[in-house]
């Protein structure tokens, strides 16, 4: 059984895409209660793994005090709460092609559901920081406030998310773009975007609003970066694309959720 995932963080303790499909695939079918059985079985110590192995991500799980054990053990209250949240949309019978899907999906869940609850707020010992951080209260951010944090950390963690994928790592290398080069020609694509969508955010934002906003901007982001450097043949002149690759493929979801 296969454990690759991809793991994509923008803004390092934002939204988490977790997508879990091959490791919930099976080559049988199986009822959808023993499919979430064998899920739930693997997806702490596999989600905690991927965590720890991003720089990033390491180190905010450090200033929060959150060691291996610690993440295995706060993972499955995240799991229980998308399994609840999907259920009676999962088909009864689950095959390879519906895992996929639905381990995406529950993932996606999973990710955005522990970052929320546990890496957006402030570190433990700092003078913001309350014993309810953690709870289900909600706090809001300005859309400016918002943003500055998006534009902080995504350009990095875009282009790391880029070259964990291995047909985008190659387009990127054909193209003689590293990651520093690629961290640079993200930060336009950005603004262009926040440019396209600002007015058309709440000036406050929720965990709601930045799920919402934070995967439109991230699919722009990835479009418009792929128009630009991904599409055409390998050149000097990268400014001439004019059609657009797989969204699924370049987009970058980019969130960072106020704490709730």
């Amino acid at each position: 059984m296969s454990t690759k995932y991809k793991l994509i963080i923008s803004l390092g303790f934002g939204a988490v895409v977790l997508p879990l499909q091959s490791i919930a695939a099976s080559p049988t079918e199986m009822t959808k209660d023993d499919w979430l059985g064998k899920l739930k079985s693997v997806a702490p110590t596999v989600i905690c793994q991927g965590f720890f192995e991003d720089a990033s991500l390491k180190n905010r799980m450090e200033e929060l005090k959150i060691d291996n054990a610690k993440c295995v053990s706060l993972i499955p209250a995240s799991f229980d709460k998308c399994q609840t949240q999907y259920y009676s949309s999962l088909p009864a019978t689950i095959n390879k092609e519906s895992a996929s899907k639905w381990g995406h999906t529950i993932g996606e869940c999973i990710g955005t559901d522990f970052a929320t609850k546990y890496l957006v707020g402030t570190p433990p010992g700092s003078p913001d920081s309350s014993a309810s951080n953690t709870t289900s209260s909600s706090a809001n951010m300005s859309k400016e406030t918002w943003f500055s944090q998006l534009k902080s950390l995504a350009p990095t963690m875009i282009c790391q998310g880029f070259f964990d994928d291995a047909s985008i790592k190659k387009k990127l290398d054909d193209r003689n773009i590293d990651n520093a080069k690629c961290i640079t020609l993200i930060a336009p694509s950005f603004d262009k975007c926040q440019s396209e969508y600002y007015t058309n955010l709440p000036s406050s934002i929720d965990s709601e609003a930045a799920n919402t906003w934070g995967r439109k901007i991230g699919e722009c982001i990835g479009t418009d970066f792929a128009k630009k450097y991904l599409v055409s043949a390998p050149s000097a002149d990268t400014t001439s694309a004019t059609t657009t690759t797989s969204p699924s493929r370049t987009s970058a979801p980019v969130s960072t959720t106020p704490n709730q």
